[in-house]
């Protein structure tokens, strides 16, 4: 009776236990998707109303943030313009920050603008393998090709489970990039000064 009483207890732990539904860690912004495996950053930004998409689209292109491939005026299409990060703008040191920083990081861009407002989405996050990881596998073959030139997708960092949840190899990725988007993402007002100095 005892065993039966241990077994039925069991089976009720296991069964309340499977029936939890995993929510998906945030890290700032991002977002990811079980179902196509995929990761992405999306941040809504509240702007003045008298500001046009014209103006957004000119802002990013001439700054060198985004290169859009359309002329729309509620959706732009494009690729984040390749750069480097610098870990250290974001209160990690350079021997403290993830490797992928050594390299430049690129995505697709998709910005929405309504009145007030614009959200932008970047996927496909990816970067340009600068040969760090053939360090490592080189001791192990010298008939390894090398992975240099070859694009890496951030959606490689994330393990998606079967149950539903998502784990990350490294937080500190996702942490960074997201301060890096949200920095570059902002629309920002220069303010002419007086020429009087």
């Amino acid at each position: 009776m005892k065993n039966l009483l241990t077994i039925a207890f069991i089976l009720t732990a296991f069964i309340s236990n499977a029936q939890i539904e995993f929510e998906n860690p945030t890290y700032g912004n991002f977002k990811f998707d079980n179902l196509e495996r995929k990761s992405s950053w999306v941040m809504v930004f509240n702007i003045d109303s008298t500001i046009t998409a014209e103006e957004i689209k000119s802002y990013f292109t001439k700054n060198l943030i985004f290169k859009f491939e359309n002329d729309s005026k509620t959706e732009l299409i494009g690729e984040l313009v390749k750069s480097k990060i610098e870990p250290s703008k974001y209160g990690y040191s350079s021997w403290n920050a993830p490797m992928i920083f050594e390299n430049p990081i690129l995505g697709n861009v998709m910005v929405e603008i309504k009145t007030g407002r614009y959200r932008v989405t970047i996927r496909n996050i990816r970067y340009i393998n600068n040969g760090i990881s053939d360090i490592i596998l080189k001791p192990l073959s010298n008939n390894l090709p090398s992975s240099k030139g070859n694009e890496e997708y951030l959606d490689g960092s994330v393990t998606f489970e079967d149950i539903g949840y998502v784990k990350t190899r490294s937080k500190k990725v996702f942490l960074i990039l997201d301060k890096y988007f949200t920095e570059i993402s902002l629309y920002k007002i220069l303010k002419k000064t007086n020429d009087d100095f």
